[in-house]
């Protein structure tokens, strides 16, 4: 209760107040005619005591934060660097300075410039301050460091909070494109794109694939070359994936694995997903498929059914046409492979009515009911001399249905 302001001679700021104890008593009664007995509790002031509060009026420049104009600029190019200097004192400023270097000023930084604030700054209040830098075109990851009020021409209450460093430039690798390219069997090639989007060359790195994420199993490595800014190289590696049962996997890529090769100032982008799929791939080709004269009354049809696929196809569907169509009005014949494995062939002949002078196709998994790697390579065909032809309508027959009723009414 009643605050009384007032400073003292060294220009504190003091507070006076008073104080009351409080505390609770227990009271009991008799109310009359029924006489029941109630219990309760009455707040009771205590001793009154003189209280004060004290504060002291300081000054403290505090870097809020420090960026650049271009995180990526271009290998001797230019940029503009700047510093947030919050005043999170109690008075106003005149003088605040911000000096920029390029490395730890109290390890041998270079200075870049120092900016100062026009006009005072008020308390409570945030300037930006910035300064030009041109970017090395060579040399490793950098940083940049901003110091407030350089001179320590301020008396501030805490000094520690005048300093902010920002890692900058330097080599950048970023995984910009990976997938898997099936060689056959269990044999595949990891493939990467690699691109140094730094601003300096960047030396010889190692990539790297794990099963499941960058915290999996490594699989297999490869070495990406040294790369001048802006180069870009693709990368091939081969692996054998014969150690993976039948299904769907994800693998993981990473350029430059925990910076172990050299210090980058972006990782995000030194990583990729791949999708691996261990299934079969049956495949037809038409070099494999042979027939006798197109134009006899019989035609002999051969076929020869591969799966360069890594897992065993089985229950395989196999359709013999007579027209590009593939529709049912088109099919001449169906069989079956109870099992293909990985590397396995299979010859396939059949006997169709002739002339099929529209030609023979033949297709694998028709209906893609089996899984596959890929299914551009499951079709086969030998044109006819009346190739291409047209697609075969359907004729429809209508036929009357008469209702008669011949009972007798009665």
């Amino acid at each position: 209760n009643y605050p009384a302001p007032g400073l003292d001679s060294t220009g504190r700021l003091l507070m006076g107040y008073a104080v009351t104890a409080v505390s609770s008593i227990t009271q009991t009664t008799t109310i009359s005619g029924t006489g029941q007995v109630v219990t309760f509790t009455v707040p009771t002031e205590g001793q009154t005591d003189l209280m004060t509060l004290s504060h002291t009026f300081d000054r403290n420049l505090t870097l809020a934060g420090l960026s650049v104009s271009d995180d990526h600029p271009a290998p001797g190019g230019s940029v503009v660097i700047s510093a947030a200097l919050q005043n999170n004192g109690d008075w106003a400023l005149d003088g605040a300075a911000v000096s920029f270097y390029d490395g730890d000023p109290n390890t041998g930084g270079t200075l870049i410039g120092t900016t100062g604030v026009s006009g005072t700054l008020a308390a409570g209040y945030t300037a930006t301050l910035t300064t030009t830098f041109t970017v090395p075109s060579n040399g490793g990851a950098g940083r940049l460091y901003a110091v407030a009020d350089p001179a320590d021409a301020i008396p501030e209450v805490d000094e520690t909070d005048n300093t902010a460093s920002l890692a900058a430039f330097g080599p950048d690798l970023a995984l910009t494109g990976a997938g898997v390219d099936y060689w056959g069997g269990s044999q595949v090639g990891l493939q990467a794109v690699v691109q140094n989007v730094g601003a300096t060359p960047a030396p010889m790195a190692t990539l790297a694939y794990y099963q499941g994420s960058i915290t999996g199993t490594l699989l297999v490595t490869q070495t990406i070359p040294a790369l001048a800014a802006g180069e870009t190289v693709t990368l091939t590696t081969p692996w054998d994936a014969a150690a993976l049962a039948e299904g769907s996997y994800t693998l993981a890529a990473a350029a430059n694995p925990n910076q172990a090769d050299f210090a980058e100032t972006f990782t995000a982008n030194n990583h990729a997903v791949l999708p691996l799929a261990i299934r079969p791939d049956l495949l037809l080709s038409p070099y494999d498929l042979t027939t006798t004269p197109l134009t006899a009354t019989t035609t002999l049809i051969t076929a020869t059914l591969y799966n360069v696929g890594s897992a065993t196809a089985t229950n395989v569907v196999v359709n013999f046409y007579d027209n590009w169509t593939l529709d049912g009005s088109a099919l001449l014949f169906t069989q079956t492979v109870a099992s293909l494995a990985p590397g396995e062939a299979v010859r396939l002949t059949g006997q169709a009515a002739g002339p099929l002078t529209c030609g023979v196709y033949v297709q694998a998994n028709p209906d893609r009911s089996l899984a596959e790697v890929n299914y551009a390579n499951n079709l086969a065909a030998v044109t006819g001399p009346d190739s291409p032809c047209p697609a075969r309508r359907q004729t429809y027959l209508y036929l009357p249905l008469i209702l008669k009723n011949s009972a007798v009414v009665r």
